[in-house]
């Protein structure tokens, strides 16, 4: 399979799981409530929130591992999902690394060009967090007919881990849900971006829509991304052009300011 999902048939593919009126709690305290959602299996969703808002809660929900206490999941038959949890090891349940990524070990990890830093005859529970971290996302991406749900899967890794992620992602046919406090990360590799406040969905919007409403991300305790930082204070030199919605299209504006110096 194409660690990237690329293949005629996922093309076709029309994978979803739908959740009704959902309710999770714990000793009468609501920790996730969403009344409709439909997710289908090529969409891109970064989801954003502070700490013990919901958003792992409701990966778990969507992944199936965690049963709400009301509502309903429905998925199709053909929806599948790979998992990378937040903490790295717990995706771990074999003696090697070459023993978690199978039997395309080497490919899976040449795809990050991670195959020089990390020995894929060690134990996983012996590596770094970093290296760890690679190893998680990897499995996962191995898993070509999956739907992705990653929970903060830049955790640990460097730039060029990052941008190694940012060009996977961009090239893969199936979609994911990342949640992540990384909201750089989240503009350049997501459509939408979907914010939960004490347990709420409180909105679902096109990225364009978030990256520059200061207010909607001070909500969620977000400072505006970097493209929209630099945006602002170039902006006057381009009144009549729609501003950038991630790093290369604010990087041609930068070449043209260049241009006027």
């Amino acid at each position: 399979m194409d660690p990237l999902g690329n293949t005629a048939k996922l093309e076709c593919r029309m994978a979803s799981i739908t959740l009704k009126n959902i309710v999770v709690s714990n000793h009468s305290k609501v920790r996730v409530k969403v009344p409709n959602f439909t997710l289908h299996d090529k969409e891109r969703i970064g989801i954003i929130g502070d700490n013990g808002s919901g958003k792992t809660t409701f990966l778990l929900v969507v992944a199936q591992l965690l049963k709400p206490t009301n509502g309903q999941v429905q998925p199709t038959k053909d929806w599948k999902v790979a998992v990378a949890f937040q903490r790295a090891e717990e995706c771990f349940f074999e003696a090697t690394v070459k023993d978690e990524l199978g039997i395309d070990y080497q490919k899976q990890l040449q795809l990050f060009q991670w195959n020089e830093c990390i020995d894929a005859n060690r134990d996983p529970y012996s590596l770094s967090g970093g290296e760890a971290r690679k190893v998680a996302l990897a499995k996962t991406l191995s898993k070509s007919e999956c739907f992705l749900l990653w929970d903060e899967p830049t955790n640990g890794l460097d730039y060029k881990g990052i941008q190694s992620l940012i060009s996977i992602l961009k090239r893969r046919t199936l979609g994911y849900i990342i949640v992540s406090h990384d909201l750089d990360f989240l503009i350049e590799t997501c459509e939408r971006i979907v914010a939960f406040e004490n347990g709420m969905m409180i909105w679902d919007e096109a990225k364009e829509k978030v990256i520059f409403d200061e207010k909607k991300l001070h909500r969620v305790k977000h400072l505006l991304p970097t493209v929209a930082k630099i945006w602002n204070r170039i902006q006057s030199k381009f009144p009549n052009e729609s501003p950038p919605t991630n790093w290369d299209e604010l990087q041609e504006y930068l070449k043209k300011v260049q241009g006027m110096v």
